[in-house]
């Protein structure tokens, strides 16, 4: 919490503990929220990080599309001239690959969901 400039939680022994954190959520969540505004999301990852502190961000679609990881791994396959995610996994004796997209909303289901 010291990251955040949040030295009263940081230094709390009470915070120390998960199930004191889960019962309690409501007494500090605003305020970690509200300091995690003043940081970019990869400056943040990279200085938790750099303490050690398991965390990583959440990303919007077009973050995760241009995100130099993924890229970095082949991740996107193109389908019909769209990206759309790649294998989960990659397994040398069974590769997976993309055989069509998904079908659109209702195309195999008429009168589903009514």
């Amino acid at each position: 919490m010291h990251t955040l400039n949040l030295p009263d939680l940081a230094e709390d022994p009470r915070w120390e503990a998960s199930w004191y954190r889960q019962q309690h959520k409501d007494e500090y969540v605003d305020r970690v929220q509200e300091a995690m505004r003043g940081w970019a999301k990869a400056d943040l990852f990279e200085e938790l990080a750099a303490r050690r502190v398991v965390a990583g961000p959440v990303l919007t679609m077009p973050e995760l599309r241009t995100n130099e990881h993924l890229n970095a791994r082949g991740y996107w396959v193109e389908v019909a001239g769209e990206p759309f995610p790649g294998a989960p996994y990659r397994m040398s004796a069974t590769p997976w690959e993309l055989r069509q997209p998904a079908p659109p909303a209702g195309e195999h289901g008429e009168g589903w969901g009514e």
